[in-house]
């Protein structure tokens, strides 16, 4: 779902349901365009062939690139995801699964942290501001044991497991 490049959509779903791209979104975006389509689908048809190729090699990639403002951004993208589940038949599973990829993307933030030249004192105050942002959101629906232990690290806001776990 994170990519909305490997699909193809009905342009009608697309303007009946008026689903864009959030501008506001610079990463994320397009899952949330993604999630939202889908939500608004009856049916689905997945293949397996390959018939398209994407190059992963590019080394200026926005996935390479510091960012200091990826947890905004990732914050963001999820608040967009909770509202569409929300208004979402679906509503119980996508709140699930958009609260473990929630979970999910704390790490991912704070992997980012690597690529600043940091001490470990620095990182950890880091850390701990990230997972301080993501407890204050209160997301609470969890999947499943795993989904629950991945939450534990955020919510109690324990850095020093955080960052010998990275």
């Amino acid at each position: 779902m994170n990519s909305a490049w490997n699909k193809v959509y009905r342009r009608s779903i697309i303007e009946e349901h008026k689903i864009c791209f959030d501008q506001r979104l610079p990463i994320g975006e397009d899952k949330v365009f993604a999630v939202q389509y889908a939500v608004c689908c009856r049916s689905a048809v997945f293949i397996t062939d390959s018939i398209y190729v994407a190059s992963l090699e590019n080394h200026n990639s926005l996935s390479r690139k510091l960012r200091n403002d990826l947890c905004d951004n990732i914050l963001l993208e999820h608040d967009l995801l909770f509202q569409t589940a929300e208004g979402s038949v679906y509503r119980k599973k996508l709140r699930k699964a958009v609260s473990y990829s929630f979970y999910r993307s704390a790490y991912t933030v704070m992997m980012e942290l690597y690529k600043f030249d940091w001490t470990s004192t620095e990182r950890r105050r880091e850390i701990r501001d990230i997972c301080c942002r993501y407890a204050r959101k209160k997301v609470r629906f969890f999947s499943g044991f795993y989904h629950w232990m991945i939450s534990l690290p955020v919510r109690w806001r324990l850095t020093w497991v955080i960052d010998r776990s990275l």
